[in-house]
């Protein structure tokens, strides 16, 4: 709904009530990426990981800010670190992809297309 000052504050309040909580920063984390408010979201993101090492949505997260900042290979580096297979989100893999393409690598890019078309192709219906 655009009240993005307004969902952060909430979550800001609900962090300093439960500092603990995995689930509470990690809302904090979205809305702050969300606002466009990028360092923050990497601010929040870090910690998110000084709580939960290895965190795969906190890498995932950080990966898209720094893209959104256009700074690729902090990008890259992050989502890979989020890429934990067999289980990874199609998000951060297409996310990846993307990181690799903007970022100059094409090659990259292409072979993660490449290998989820064939996932695809094993798994439809209509083949």
């Amino acid at each position: 709904m655009g009240q993005h000052e307004e969902g952060i504050a909430e979550s800001e309040r609900a962090v300093r009530l439960d500092p603990r909580s995995v689930a509470l920063r990690w809302k904090l984390t979205l809305r702050f990426y969300y606002a466009r408010r990028y360092d923050e979201a990497i601010e929040e993101c870090q910690k998110l990981l000084e709580m939960q090492a290895g965190y795969a949505p906190a890498h995932g997260i950080r990966g898209a800010a720094y893209l959104q900042k256009g700074m690729y290979e902090e990008g890259i580096r992050e989502l890979q670190e989020a890429e934990t297979p067999p289980d990874t989100s199609s998000l951060i893999l297409w996310t990846l992809a993307y990181a690799y393409a903007v970022g100059g690598k094409r090659e990259e890019a292409l072979k993660i297309l490449d290998e989820r078309r064939e996932e695809w192709s094993k798994k439809s219906p209509y083949r």
